[in-house]
């Protein structure tokens, strides 16, 4: 079978994955999570055009400051904003380089299961599953920093056994190297550490680590959390300094329990079997499930690793409870775990049924493609306004006003879906209503025009006669479909 010959299956394999994304190459954000996309991509264009220090990431709904502000380590971002300084900002760009962070994790879990069970079946399976996840196969071309850091964290993971079965130090540095990346990009994926934990205490011969070892792993391990919270700290302090919250850097549980279960089962009986895995490897996780429980493998030294992951991602789920009911790129963190348990599946399935396996694999892309092609990058829907997805019309959106000149978005809940479209920065509020609260005794828009912001740009058409905002609207400058730009004014001078 293909399996013999790994090198060529991870070539086709990658090729098909190109392939099949390849005609969205020039796609805008669009979509499920653009809010997260569009924010992602308005940090690496403020590297790029303003000040490539990795400490100052910038937002664009910074009002009259210079945008810096707290987030998680903004990897993704930096490396993204490196890549404009030699092909200029596109949509292809960031296309390109997630889908290259996404193809470096394929192979990564290939050499992790390689390295873990030493067969090459195992690996290419847990490889192909990876690919055909309906949520990775999104989002490995979408920019979402939550790709390098599973990408880091199997690379992780990859060269953590090479280390245990090698004994060079080299694939310790690097390996500790990985996950600290992974860990400052998203926190919840030094789960991937547990590997380390286990061996650090594990008495069996094949995972002892002798004691100079251990010191190493022990003070590796200490940095990588010692620098991880680090930056944590740091970002959370910058927040606290700038006023600027666009990443909320804290736990958020759910205080309804009648909620919490909703969420729960909707991500047990929806999101595991449809998105993070797709009905196909979904099959071979039930099976896999099946072998676990009758093999009694939750108790093995091998195992044990992530038996422990699965705490602390539970623990972690149930204190972000309150983003996984829409934000399904969440839940990626546990990834890994439901490939061991289909690996386990699919062996039992190929040597018992081998064309079984055959027919679900070859389902495997058939189903993500159907799932995630038709409904998120072909068909229109109302996460970009029609004015800012078109190029035409967004670019004279656009000019109306001076290239630099800061401005109102208006409604635009999101605080940076307009503003990376528009290429500006300024406020952004998600109704009109905010405009009109009282600050210093004033309507807001009043302290707002005041520091110097004079346009406004909304597709309500309802604000330029509000009784309250009408009166610092000077003029409107320009209309395209359903948005309308206006020049602003004091009040006083009116």
């Amino acid at each position: 079978m293909i399996f013999k010959l790994p090198r060529y299956f991870l070539i086709f394999l990658l090729l098909l994955n190109a392939a099949i994304h390849l005609p969205f190459l020039n796609l805008p954000p669009v979509s499920r999570h653009v809010w997260r996309q569009t924010f992602t991509l308005s940090v690496a264009r403020n590297f790029y055009k303003e000040e490539m220090n990795v400490f100052h990431p910038r937002v664009n709904n910074r009002g009259i400051s210079n945008g810096i502000t707290g987030m998680q380590f903004p990897s993704y971002e930096y490396g993204l904003a490196a890549i404009y300084f030699i092909t200029g900002e596109h949509f292809w760009v960031n296309r390109l380089w997630s889908l290259l962070i996404f193809s470096m994790g394929i192979l990564f879990a290939y050499w992790w299961i390689i390295n873990l069970t030493g067969s090459t079946f195992k690996g290419c399976i847990a490889a192909w599953c990876l690919t055909w996840s309906p949520e990775l196969f999104y989002h490995g071309f979408n920019a979402l920093p939550d790709i390098l850091a599973l990408t880091m964290a199997l690379g992780s993971l990859a060269t953590g056994y090479q280390f245990l079965n090698k004994k060079k130090y080299l694939w310790l540095l690097i390996s500790f190297g990985m996950l600290l990346l992974a860990g400052l990009t998203k926190i919840q994926f030094l789960m991937a550490g547990t590997i380390w934990v286990v061996w650090l205490f594990s008495n069996d011969v094949k995972y002892r680590l002798l004691k100079h070892e251990k010191r190493f792993v022990f003070l590796g391990g200490l940095s990588v959390i010692s620098l991880t919270l680090g930056w944590y700290v740091y970002a959370r302090n910058l927040i606290a300094k700038t006023g600027l919250a666009d990443v909320g850097l804290e736990f958020r549980p759910v205080d309804n329990l009648q909620l919490a279960f909703k969420t729960i089962w909707h991500n047990l009986i929806s999101d595991m079997p449809e998105l993070l895995m797709g009905y196909a490897s979904f099959i071979l996780f039930l099976v896999g499930i099946y072998i676990i429980f009758k093999e009694n493998f939750l108790f093995s030294i091998k195992v044990l690793p992530y038996v422990l992951w699965l705490i602390m991602f539970i623990i972690y789920y149930l204190i972000e409870l309150s983003q996984m009911d829409e934000h399904n790129y969440y839940l990626i963190v546990c990834i890994p775990l439901l490939i061991l348990i289909m690996i386990s599946g699919a062996k039992f399935i190929s040597d018992r049924y081998r064309i079984v396996l055959l027919i679900l694999m070859i389902a495997q892309p058939v189903l993500s493609a159907i799932r995630v092609i038709p409904s998120r990058w072909m068909n229109r829907n109302n996460e970009v306004q029609d004015e800012l997805y078109n190029e035409t019309s967004r670019n004279r959106l656009k000019y109306f006003i001076p290239e630099n000149a800061k401005c109102i978005a208006v409604p635009d809940q999101s605080g940076c879906i307009w503003f990376y479209f528009l290429n500006k920065k300024g406020y952004s509020f998600g109704n009109k209503e905010e405009l009109k609260v009282m600050y210093n005794n004033r309507p807001k828009l009043e302290s707002i025009v005041n520091s110097g912001i004079q346009y406004l740009y909304s597709n309500d058409e309802s604000i330029s006669q509000d009784e309250v905002l009408e009166k610092y609207i000077a003029k409107s400058i320009g209309k395209e479909g359903n948005f309308s730009v206006y020049k602003l004014q004091n009040k006083k001078n009116n």
